[in-house]
């Protein structure tokens, strides 16, 4: 049959008949197809023509019937907004396998590609250039969904980074979850001011997975639709799998030995922020200064946290950005929140949560540094 033929029979009306009746209607239909060619074979010709019209209708009308329901049945559900997805050429890059959705309870009205890029970061001629942007261990690409209905939503869709956080390391959740074929997953909520934010993670095709739903206050969905979302994921895109011995970071300090290679600390610059806009800043370049700051952060104890598992409001607000300097380049930059919360620049997808209880911003803050105002 003809691709142009079996889009026009999707087309039509589906019939519902109990097995019983389409027997019945399938003799019928073929007894039928076969008086009504005999009687008119007056004509050889148009006899003929006839026959063959008969059996057209016949052959037809039993696709209907029988196979048409059977196909719907066993078609591949389409992904969430399929043909833009499609075109995402950010994708290709990715080497691992992909998952997405191919259900939500909501409509979905746009879509975006969106990545974190983690690694070392540079300043060239004024601009911010990640120098592992092309690097995919440095990569975590995510996918927002837009529903723009009454109780406006937004879905976000973690395409995976085999060099990042695995499920085992996952150990904020309300509950685990057995859902699909064997499969256990870890559900979170958390609430913010005006906004409340589902999470599921589970490891499926080898890798770690992760949606989350953003919605109004009192809007979440229930328990059993994020359930329905996790069993709705396919595979969008077939890759290789990855075994990676993952030595995750538990200390600023192993973070910057691992980024200084064997170079030495040569400045310091910070910036101190109010209200979350920068209020003034100084660059520290003497070596006392700099053993000092640094001894402070080295003590810092360091816990990794998703993105994705951070409310709204939940860090408080950004007080002060570091970056750390070597032969002039910039190796590590922290931003760092009220709450304890520090983001970092080879962090990736993840956030750190500082564990222990030390000072670690004395020098900056009690120390006899030149701050220089914003507005000088």
């Amino acid at each position: 049959m003809s691709k142009k033929m079996e889009k026009k029979l999707y087309s039509l009306p589906k019939v519902k008949l109990d097995q019983g009746k389409k027997q019945r209607m399938l003799n019928k239909i073929i007894n039928e197809g076969n008086e009504t060619s005999a009687e008119k074979r007056w004509k050889s010709t148009k006899g003929f023509l006839l026959s063959v019209g008969g059996t057209s209708v016949t052959a037809l009308l039993a696709f209907i019937i029988f196979i048409l329901p059977i196909l719907e049945n066993n078609r591949t559900p389409a992904f969430l907004m399929e043909e833009d997805v499609r075109n995402m050429e950010e994708l290709g890059k990715f080497d691992w396998t992909i998952m997405l959705p191919t259900y939500a309870p909501f409509d979905i009205h746009e879509v975006e590609y969106s990545e974190f890029i983690g690694g070392e970061i540079r300043l060239e001629d004024g601009e911010v250039v990640h120098v592992n942007a092309n690097d995919l261990e440095h990569i975590l690409g995510y996918i927002d969904y837009f529903s723009h209905d009454e109780s406006e939503r937004l879905f976000q869709v973690y395409l995976g980074n085999p060099y990042k956080l695995q499920y085992e390391e996952i150990d904020r959740y309300d509950e685990i979850i057995q859902f699909g074929d064997r499969l256990e997953g870890k559900y979170y909520e958390t609430t913010g001011e005006s906004s409340s934010t589902q999470f599921f993670s589970w490891e499926e095709e080898g890798l770690l997975r992760e949606f989350k739903v953003t919605a109004k206050e009192n809007e979440s969905l229930p328990i059993e639709e994020i359930i329905k979302i996790a069993e709705s994921f396919m595979i969008f895109q077939e890759g290789v799998t990855y075994n990676i011995e993952r030595n995750p970071h538990t200390t600023f300090e192993e973070l910057l030995l691992e980024r200084l290679k064997d170079r030495d600390v040569d400045g310091i610059s910070v910036s101190r922020y109010e209200d979350n806009r920068m209020k003034d800043n100084v660059i520290v370049e003497d070596d006392e200064t700099i053993s000092n700051i640094l001894a402070d952060l080295s003590s810092v104890k360091l816990e990794e946290v998703p993105f994705g598992e951070i409310a709204e409001g939940e860090r408080g607000d950004h007080t002060h950005t570091l970056r750390i300097m070597a032969n002039g380049s910039m190796v590590i930059a922290i931003e760092i929140f009220e709450k304890g919360y520090w983001d970092t620049t080879v962090s990736g997808s993840l956030s750190h949560l500082v564990l222990n209880e030390v000072q670690y911003l004395d020098t900056i803050e009690n120390g006899d540094l030149h701050w220089q105002s914003r507005n000088d």
